[in-house]
């Protein structure tokens, strides 16, 4: 009987992480492909159309989105967004949507804020194929204060046209949480942290 219960016990301890694992899985699909309710007035900050200018590479505003069709001379995109005065607090949570991006290809959030003397911040665009896709910026270092500057870098190769937008900043929600841990469940693992420095002059 001991040895018994110590082999359930070996199997608890193999078979309850992975049930866990799976019902994080289960819960973060469904509140990324089930867009659930408002959690209040003021619960997204959002850019698309015109709000979404391209300063480096070439495209064009397609409804709600930019199109790229090619990166600059530097093997860039640089796509603003208008600037606006966000409580880092209050919005934890980045939204973007994406379309004909491939693993050759890298994006990038980059945001200033009124107390970081003019210095950029930026942090990785997790790709896990076409859609939405969610990122926790709350557990960024930088992202604190007030931003006020915001965009969209691109860089590597594209193998077609790529589409960005809309981009939204979300308030703390059960559903927006869940669905950014789907995202980096389904992330592929060649996108990295990086820095965008070098490329807007920050």
């Amino acid at each position: 009987r001991r040895a018994f219960s110590l082999q359930l016990r070996g199997l608890a301890v193999v078979v309850l992480p992975m049930a866990l694992s799976f019902l994080l899985l289960l819960l973060g699909f469904i509140a990324h492909h089930i867009r659930l309710p408002s959690t209040g007035e003021f619960d997204t900050v959002k850019w698309s159309g015109a709000s979404l200018k391209l300063t480096k590479g070439s495209g064009r505003v397609e409804g709600y989105a930019v199109e790229v069709d090619a990166l600059s001379r530097t093997g860039t995109a640089i796509l603003r967004l208008d600037d606006k005065a966000i409580s880092t607090e209050r919005y934890p949570f980045l939204a973007f949507q994406t379309e004909g991006f491939w693993a050759g290809a890298e994006a990038f959030f980059f945001w200033k804020t009124r107390e970081g003397n003019e210095k950029t911040f930026s942090a990785t665009l997790p790709w896990s194929g076409d859609g939405v896709a969610i990122v926790y910026l709350g557990r960024h270092p930088d992202w604190q204060g007030t931003a006020i500057k915001f965009g969209i870098g691109v860089e590597g190769k594209l193998r077609d046209k790529v589409r960005i937008g809309p981009i939204e900043l979300r308030a703390f929600s059960v559903g927006s949480l869940l669905a950014a841990v789907w995202t980096d469940w389904t992330a592929f693992e060649g996108w990295h942290q990086y820095s965008l420095h070098f490329i807007i002059g920050g």
